[in-house]
């Protein structure tokens, strides 16, 4: 278009940005299928943890971190299960990248980290 080069980007989930040459057009459309991409992952996850029976506990999505809470004795059978559907968000041999989850538990934030 007028003797500019059009770039375009797809996500794995065939979502398609397109940006002229310009270097900082670039950076965000690489940004934004990034982003974009990750948000989508952590939408499904949510859904898929909702399927398994954990709405209960389900607390708050905070970037790409789910913050859950439950009784002391179903801690680790919680993060267990969360992080088994996360890991499963984002199947390696599909994407070509391991992206695993690592649960934390504690009484505060900190703690959990």
């Amino acid at each position: 278009e007028n003797g500019k080069q059009i770039w375009f980007a797809t996500s794995p989930v065939c979502n398609r940005r397109f940006a002229t040459a310009d270097p900082r057009l670039i950076r965000k459309l690489a940004n934004h299928v990034t982003q974009g991409t990750a948000a989508l992952v952590l939408k499904r996850t949510l859904v898929e943890l909702d399927a398994v029976g954990l709405t209960d506990h389900l607390l708050l999505p905070v970037h790409d971190e789910v913050l859950a809470s439950s009784d002391t004795e179903e801690v680790e059978m919680v993060a267990h299960v969360i992080s088994d559907v996360m890991n499963a968000a984002v199947p390696e041999d599909e994407w070509g990248v391991t992206v695993p989850a690592e649960p934390g538990w504690g009484k505060n934030w900190s703690e959990a980290k």
